[in-house]
């Protein structure tokens, strides 16, 4: 029995020694298979007009570094996103010695000029209930008026950028957009005003009809890599617009109608925006932002956004998130504002979008408790119909729906919103064609 007990332990002591000396040779197969590897040098190839300097800003490390193929992937991502590439390969090479390696980002280029046009018809139905609420004596009585307004807007926009002003990837635009828009208002009031207040002289009825032409010029700069920095960058425009309306109506009263009024203006307002903005992390920025409009009330504003955008193409998402979060102030109120999307790949180029975007502001003459809150929810599906990298061909249609409510935290006023939106996008190495056609029904009450 004694040599049986002693030749037990014999073998377990043999099977934990085994199995010690099984998980140290693993350890050290691991580590062997997974060493270390140093940057010794960062290429580009492809990049026939842009400079390497450029590409190379997107990518977070540099020479001497401990690669790490996290920062590889985001670099994909950055570049991905670039109208002005076709398609990112980074692959890596030999270095100059044994655990050095090359990180070489082979870029093929689509146009530095590129052209953006566009069309877009938007139907939008407002319906308004007014009170009326006017003191008799000593008693309060209330009515109401109804206000149905039909806008149709056409709008033509078109657009030239140079991705590669100056040679070093910044960004050059010149936009013009030309908007049409035509309103018809019909008031109708409740009988009982006229009925039980005739000394207010109540309008019975009335129809207006509004054309508003406006022409508006933009001219873009953008720095994304401000004094060489690889994560500061600079944006600036200057805009103008010049608006035109006229209108043509009549009011109707209990007695004869009163004449036709007519008549016309015109302005003319310029505006002047400028940001400073920092990325860090993977995906994520800030900036601080002034703005200038001539004709607004107040003329400046100052605006500082937070977020992030690790969506995978800019016009044809299919992966990733945007958020944004805004504080704006002004001489007149304070505001702040945040909206978030996730794109979820449902099939092969078929997205679906899911988002939110919520707002509160608070007017400075006002009571503090005296506040606007909005709040928006959205859904959207993307149907990508073409995808050709060697030429730099994209196309696809989508459609949208939005759902949004507003009030003020004082009132019982409202306003909510039901949209729908849906576009057709066709890309080509130097074009941009959009089709947008949206109608929105507003209920405020």
């Amino acid at each position: 029995m004694e040599i049986r007990t002693l030749a037990f332990k014999h073998l377990v002591g043999i099977f934990l020694l085994l199995g010690v000396l099984f998980n140290s040779t693993q350890v050290q197969a691991n580590e062997v298979g997974t060493p270390e590897l140093i940057i010794d040098d960062i290429k580009c190839t492809g990049n026939s007009t842009t400079d390497c300097d450029f590409i190379t800003k997107k990518y977070y490390q540099k020479v001497g570094d401990v690669l790490n193929p996290d920062e590889i992937e985001d670099a994909k991502l950055r570049l991905g996103t670039l109208i002005q590439f076709k398609s990112t390969r980074i692959h890596l090479e030999k270095g100059s010695q044994r655990g050095y390696v090359v990180v070489v980002f082979d870029i093929t280029e689509a146009s530095n000029i590129q052209y953006d046009v566009g069309y877009s018809y938007q139907e939008t139905d407002q319906n308004k209930i007014m009170a009326f609420c006017p003191r008799v004596n000593t008693d309060i009585e209330c009515a109401s008026s109804k206000i149905e307004n039909d806008i149709s807007e056409n709008t033509l926009s078109g657009k030239v950028t140079n991705f590669n002003f100056m040679g070093k990837g910044k960004e050059l635009s010149v936009s013009i957009n030309k908007n049409y828009s035509n309103s018809k208002q019909n008031i109708t009031t409740d009988a009982d005003i006229l009925l039980y207040f005739p000394e207010f002289n109540f309008i019975k009825g009335a129809h207006y009809q509004y054309d508003d032409d406006n022409n508006y010029y933009k001219l873009d700069y953008y720095d994304p890599h401000l004094l060489d920095s690889a994560k500061y960058y600079f944006r600036t425009s200057i805009g103008k617009m010049n608006d035109f309306s006229e209108y043509r109506g009549q009011e109707f009263e209990n007695g004869p109608g009163r004449p036709i009024i007519t008549g016309s203006s015109k302005h003319l307002s310029k505006n002047i925006d400028m940001s400073l903005g920092k990325r860090f992390a993977s995906h994520s920025f800030v900036s601080f932002n002034i703005g200038y409009n001539s004709n607004a009330r107040p003329k400046n504003s100052y605006t500082l956004d937070y977020g992030w955008n690790s969506e995978d193409d800019l016009l044809f998402p299919t992966r990733g998130s945007a958020f944004l979060s805004k504080i704006n102030y002004n001489s007149y109120s304070k505001s702040l504002g945040m909206s978030y999307k996730e794109n979820f790949s449902v099939a092969t180029n078929k997205v679906v979008s899911l988002g939110i975007d919520t707002g509160i502001k608070q007017v400075h003459n006002l009571s503090s408790s005296d506040f606007y809150k909005s709040g928006e929810l959205f859904a959207r599906f993307t149907n990508i119909t073409q995808v050709d990298k060697t030429s730099g061909v994209y196309s696809g249609w989508h459609a949208s729906l939005n759902l949004g409510h507003k009030k003020w935290s004082n009132s019982l006023a409202s306003t909510t919103n039901l949209s729908f939106n849906a576009g057709y996008t066709y890309q080509t190495e130097s074009m941009i064609y959009r089709l947008s056609l949206g109608y929105i029904n507003q209920e405020d009450k």
